[in-house]
């Protein structure tokens, strides 16, 4: 048997990989069957989380798929398979090594094997269609003759546990697989059907379905509908209530395609924005603004309304939460019960006035070396509760023009 010769996997991160496969030869192959490495992401610290060794389960069971298809074809008479089949294409792990992390998978020698039954080839069949399957997917071409449809979407179950940087390279004797989630992708499309993945995702709820008991999450990247059980209704309620500085933690298994999707969820948890206790601290000022007294002003002015204090409070926040550079501003109510964020940024004093109908924004700003004045007026529709990014714009070109930072403005 030649030495393994293949490349797939020999990246600068394991470079224990190929040295050690130019020592294997063909007399090992009886212990080692089948070796899976783990590479990128999670594996670079040549360990792995305990939960993606599942996928060395997910393999075994394809290859058991694929020898099973081949068994039947040719032994079309047979309606069962022959006592012994099962145990003999389970896998047995037999030595891991830190190369990334690099797990070899041996078949065991089972008593209750019945050679003139079946054929124990049947498994490295298996195993050497599976992996040129593998490796055409990655390639984005055709699966090979014999590789049985019945097995496509078992094949792209391979890999559901990789992270967008991590890829599992799988190794037979004489050739090597790479499968990441964009050659899981490419399976799913020749299979007609998404593919789905584990993840871990952290993100904002935007909308609750409460009839079909969904949510929409939103992340860093796109927007997702997750389901959620009647046990967790809560938890996402509370994670709406205070938007947007808590946020869900969502581990389940995410549908890949256009329009993402979970299909299933494990668990929810509450999480706190990192900016969380500064969007706290502005809520309670506004809270306490919120208790002036009629004519706080010498005799004179309102208490901000309740409209102005909604939209203020929500704003204000999304400013902060969206746009890490914005400092938290100083707050003020205004005589006519409107409520005034104020900024400096180097020689401008800049100022958000909220109006007490909770209807606009007045923008305004001077320059205190130049005299120079700039006002901008943003109505109800140019900022909300999901978008406050012509506020933050306009802090920007203040700030750009001094070439200052905001939170250097302080």
């Amino acid at each position: 048997m030649s030495k393994y010769r293949s490349n797939i996997g020999r990246s600068a991160s394991c470079p224990r990989l190929s040295a050690w496969y130019r020592q294997r030869t063909v007399e090992e192959s009886n212990d080692h069957f089948l070796e899976i490495t783990f590479e990128g992401g999670r594996f670079a610290t040549h360990s792995a989380p305990v939960g993606t060794l599942a996928e060395l389960g997910t393999i075994q069971n394809l290859l058991l798929l694929v020898a099973r298809h081949r068994f039947k074809e040719m032994n079309p008479g047979r309606r069962r398979l022959p006592r012994g089949f099962v145990d003999a294409a389970q896998l047995h792990l037999v030595a891991v090594r830190n190369n990334c992390l690099t797990a070899s998978l041996a078949r065991p020698n089972v008593s209750s094997w019945q050679p003139t039954l079946f054929d124990r080839t049947l498994f490295e069949f298996a195993r050497d269609l599976t992996v040129e399957a593998l490796k055409s997917a990655d390639a984005g071409g055709v699966l090979p003759a014999g590789f049985p449809p019945i097995a496509l979407m078992q094949l792209g179950a391979v890999g559901r546990l990789l992270g967008e940087d991590e890829a599992l390279v799988m190794r037979g004797v004489n050739s090597a697989a790479r499968v990441t989630q964009r050659s899981r992708e490419w399976i799913g499309k020749m299979a007609h059907q998404p593919v789905e993945r584990d993840v871990e995702l952290e993100g904002e709820v935007e909308e609750l379905d409460d009839v079909n008991d969904r949510f929409s999450l939103r992340t860093d990247e796109s927007r997702i509908e997750v389901p959620f059980r009647s046990h967790q209704r809560g938890t996402v309620v509370e994670a709406v209530g205070d938007r947007p500085i808590t946020r869900l933690r969502v581990r389940g298994r995410l549908v890949l395609g256009p329009q993402q999707k979970m299909r299933t969820v494990e668990e929810l948890d509450l999480v706190d924005h990192e900016r969380a206790p500064e969007v706290l601290k502005m809520w309670a000022r506004i809270e306490h603004l919120a208790q002036a007294p009629p004519g706080w002003l010498n005799g004179d002015g309102d208490p901000p309304s309740a409209e102005v204090q909604a939209q203020a409070r929500e704003v204000l926040a999304r400013l902060l939460v969206d746009h890490k550079d914005v400092a938290r501003p100083k707050l003020y109510p205004t005589p006519d019960g409107g409520l005034q964020a104020e900024w400096v940024l180097g020689d401008w004093a800049a100022e958000a006035k909220f109006s007490p109908a909770g209807d606009g924004v007045t923008l305004e700003a001077t320059n205190g070396r130049t005299g120079e004045d700039r006002a901008e007026e943003l109505g109800a529709k140019q900022i909300s509760a999901d978008d406050a990014s012509r506020i933050a714009a306009w802090l920007n070109s203040l700030m750009t023009e001094g070439h200052l930072n905001v939170r250097k403005g302080r």
